[in-house]
């Protein structure tokens, strides 16, 4: 569960920092303690960095032009559902404010995959969520490995994710060959897709209304939890509350969905 996975303690393990200044030397950290404070030692990082009220502004726009596009796409859609449309293009001002609070924390970028063919070992690469928006310098190197724009400071970490759950060193001879050789970047989480779900949750905990978790669950199966697709979704057959598109989609989720998976 998420929760035991926070109170995981850790030995001293190594982290990799990729400074967005090219004329920084690549910094190994060493870190001992909890996962909790792990996560809380980066999402404080990020947050020193507070933009002005020209970079909120920016955001609103960004959030508002997601809804849009939503909408626009839902409207291609047969048989669309009316209180789905709503839920997405209706969202009051003071949601977008939180949001925008709430998104000055990281993004997490996953490289590899914890599976048999990795020994269950994966490395993943934590950003600020709205580096761009921050107006931070590109960041060339991380950007090469994560094989997409990056703004800010990047950090690159490595765990082993089987029955149990630990971190392990990350070194600055592994960023090298990562540099060298950047992983293939499929089924990568997608940034405008979290911002809409970051949205979604916020309004169902402000309504607090059973037709919007009702809402939020048909939201969710219209989509495959690990390529987005809307076609040919099968539900999970353990907790019924997930879909995918195929065997393949279902297997590569299923080292973060076992977790919750009940």
């Amino acid at each position: 569960m998420a929760e035991d996975i926070l109170k995981c303690v850790h030995d001293n393990f190594k982290y990799v920092l990729i400074s967005c200044d090219i004329n920084n030397e690549i910094k190994e950290i060493n870190f001992k303690g909890s996962e909790e404070k792990f996560q809380n030692t980066l999402g404080s990082y990020f947050r020193r960095i507070i933009f002005d009220e020209k970079g909120k502004d920016e955001l609103k726009e960004t959030i508002k032009e997601k809804l849009k596009i939503s909408k626009e796409n839902n409207n291609k859609e047969e048989n669309e559902n009316e209180d789905k449309k709503e839920s997405l293009t209706s969202i009051p001002q003071d949601l977008i404010n939180n949001a925008i609070e709430s998104s000055q924390t990281y993004q997490i970028i996953p490289l590899t995959i914890p599976s048999e063919k990795t020994k269950f070992f994966a490395v993943n690469c934590y950003i600020d969520d709205i580096g761009r928006i921050k107006k931070l310098p590109y960041n060339s190197r991380a950007s090469r490995i994560c094989s997409t724009d990056i703004y800010g400071d990047a950090f690159l970490s490595k765990t082993y994710d089987n029955e149990d759950f630990r971190r392990c060193d990350f070194t600055i001879k592994e960023y090298e060959e990562f540099l060298k050789n950047p992983p293939k970047a499929e089924n990568r989480w997608d940034q405008a897709q979290a911002m809409q779900d970051l949205l979604r949750q916020m309004k169902t905990e402000k309504d607090g209304d059973t037709n919007v978790n009702m809402n939020k669950e048909i939201e969710k199966a219209n989509t495959c939890e690990t390529c987005y697709t809307e076609k040919n979704l099968k539900r999970c057959g353990k907790c019924k509350k997930v879909f995918y598109c195929s065997i393949e989609c279902q297997k590569k989720d299923f080292i973060f969905h076992k977790r919750i998976c009940s």
